[in-house]
């Protein structure tokens, strides 16, 4: 039973991850989002000390989220 549930989480989190990268690309086609801009922010974040207080483990997950969300944001930069 937790392992379904655990499946049903993944697939959630991998298709809310596809269309947050798809809005993230029309947005910085059309001009609405800077995208520098964004990845500043999440360096800023992740060298905040709020991202300190959480767990070392649940931090360094967070941090490689945010590094690879920064990634995507290059990416798309990079394209236009």
């Amino acid at each position: 039973m937790m392992e379904r549930e655990l499946k049903k989480l993944e697939a959630k989190c991998d298709a809310q991850s596809h269309i947050i990268d798809l809005m993230l690309g029309q947005l910085i086609q059309a001009g609405i989002l800077d995208s520098d801009a964004m990845i500043r922010n999440i360096d800023a974040f992740v060298a905040s000390p709020k991202s300190i207080y959480v767990d070392p483990v649940g931090a360094a997950a967070m941090n490689n989220e945010l590094h690879a969300w920064a990634e995507v944001l290059d990416r798309y930069e990079s394209n236009t």
